[in-house]
């Protein structure tokens, strides 16, 4: 079985007799509206070689998994790969790009490829959180891709008893906490040290459970090249360690050996056993003037695709609030536990400080701020205008870090986050509130006498 790592999440793993290619990442305007970019980059690659894959898997619809600019010039006869999530958003987004063989495989459901060539998807455990992670095992080797996937205790114990031979799992941040945040440079330099301090324990725990064999830290980081996010590609400044700084982390605290591999790296599981070539090497201590140069190369890029987002029309208030409103509509349960005045101050044209308040029922808007909110978001028109428009959902706006979040007080409102992050699919907003719900239950002890409960 030969592996090729293509970065991030990326991987091309071929058998005696089967292709597969998951998650690949390849499109020079990155992800997230350009935000993200590939690091390591991997523009040396020959991406069209890919196209004779037997089968492609994709994890989940983030942008750093879900390249929809190469998957719109991908072969679309192809066996796609997904798993049967709740909603079917993602599977419509992949139909809308012209594949018609998609199979929708269950949690732990087990099928065969080719002979000799099985995989397994496994879900996150939290349905409405639509990730999966893939277990193959090819030629009697067993290789887990959890990319960036939540998985249970559970769910790891189980897959130890599978005698992993080689795991590729994130160890860095993906998400926009505290980095969108308005706190001062101590706070978040702070906020962001625990933050990573828990993603490394999150991964030292995480291979000690599954205990395979080899381990290669993935699905991650990302780079960030304009100046205002810059600052997020050394550790001391955000939560996005590289594989540079993981290992003197982890160094003799996990029992799996760590093969740090770069896109193009392969390796070979054969009867001879598990061999790393890593010959695409990459020098980090000279991380920031790569990036520099790197930051040069796609300036230019990222300049494009932000000038070709359109502006809005001046009926953006009425859209946001029919928008919105066809959320709230969706779960009075999440609707009811906001209880704060939300304020959206929005940038740009035709954009204003416009404010809902969930201390009435319901909600309420208003076009003129009526007090100082407890939860502010700072959005661009043409932004929110991509979200009015069902072009950009706020998932991803979030993690562009294209947006800016302050709070009084200083506590995440799950409630409110639940609606937009989710609310595209009233079915995982039902997941989410029969969760809370189950979580919030009181716990019942049923007590013995003469006999009788």
């Amino acid at each position: 079985v030969n592996i090729e790592f293509l970065g991030q999440a990326g991987v091309f793993i071929e058998s005696s007799n089967c292709r597969l290619l998951c998650d690949p990442w390849f499109s020079n305007t990155g992800g997230f509206l350009a935000t993200w970019h590939q690091f390591p980059p991997n523009e040396h690659l020959d991406t069209k070689k890919y196209y004779d894959a037997d089968f492609l898997y994709i994890s989940h619809s983030h942008e750093d998994h879900f390249d929809k600019e190469y998957l719109k010039k991908f072969p679309k006869d192809v066996n796609l790969l997904i798993a049967n999530f709740t909603s079917k958003k993602f599977f419509e987004r992949i139909e809308e790009l012209g594949f018609s063989n998609i199979i929708k495989i269950k949690d732990w459901e087990t099928i065969s490829l080719k002979d000799n060539f099985e995989i397994t998807l496994i879900t996150d455990n939290c349905k409405y959180k639509e990730d999966s992670s893939i277990l193959i095992n090819a030629d009697e080797f067993r290789i887990l891709n959890r990319n960036d996937c939540y998985l249970t205790q559970s769910y790891l114990e189980r897959l130890c008893e599978k005698s992993i031979d080689v795991l590729f799992t994130q160890f860095s941040g993906a998400m926009w906490y505290p980095a969108a945040y308005k706190y001062d440079k101590e706070k978040k330099s702070e906020l962001s040290k625990k933050t990573r301090s828990f993603l490394i324990d999150t991964f030292i725990q995480l291979v000690n459970t599954v205990d395979a064999k080899y381990v290669v830290p993935s699905a991650g980081p990302p780079c960030f090249l304009e100046d205002e996010f810059f600052e997020l590609n050394f550790s001391d400044n955000g939560i996005f360690p590289d594989q540079n700084d993981l290992l003197p982390l982890v160094k003799n605290k996990v029992k799996s050996k760590i093969s740090c591999m770069n896109p193009g790296d392969h390796v070979i599981l054969d009867s001879n056993g598990i061999k790393f070539y890593n010959t695409n090497t990459f020098d980090y201590n000279k991380k920031e003037q790569f990036l520099r140069q790197y930051q040069k190369e796609r300036a230019p890029i990222i300049e494009n695709y932000l000038n070709s987002i359109p502006d809005p029309s001046d009926d953006l208030y009425e859209m946001f609030v029919e928008h919105l409103n066809s959320i709230f509509q969706k779960n009075d349960y999440l609707v009811s536990n906001v209880c704060q005045l939300i304020e959206f101050d929005i940038s740009g044209q035709y954009g204003g400080k416009w404010q809902i308040d969930f201390r009435e029922r319901p909600p309420k808007f208003y076009q003129v701020p009526i007090e100082k909110p407890q939860y502010k978001l700072y959005v661009d028109s043409r932004f929110l205008n991509l979200i009015l428009n069902g072009q950009l959902l706020w998932e991803e706006l979030f993690l562009s870090m294209r947006f800016n979040a302050e709070r009084d007080p200083d506590v995440y409102n799950w409630s409110l986050f639940s609606l937009l992050r989710y609310g595209h699919d009233e079915n995982l907003l039902e997941l989410i509130e029969l969760n809370e719900l189950r979580t919030k239950a009181p716990t019942t002890t049923n007590v013995k006498s003469n006999n009788t409960l």
